[in-house]
């Protein structure tokens, strides 16, 4: 999700999207009609976008503690 509330772009994210599930398939060694979902799941891996978001949130606390100085 970007600033104005609206989610990435799709072309943002796919992208992101297949390298995950390319690597979660080596990984488990999971047949390639394996759901993405499933996979996620079984690994414990959150969603790319999910994980984007949740850091983007993380980052944004972090930016809160420090002071502006006049």
């Amino acid at each position: 999700m970007r600033i104005d509330r609206k989610p990435l772009a799709i072309r943002t994210v796919s992208p992101l999207h297949k390298v995950q599930n390319e690597c979660l398939r080596k990984a488990t060694g999971a047949y390639k009609r394996t759901p993405r979902a499933a996979l996620e799941r079984e690994t414990g891996v959150p969603p790319i976008d999910l994980y984007m978001e949740v850091n983007r949130l993380r980052q944004a606390d972090k930016l809160t503690e420090y002071k502006v100085e006049k």
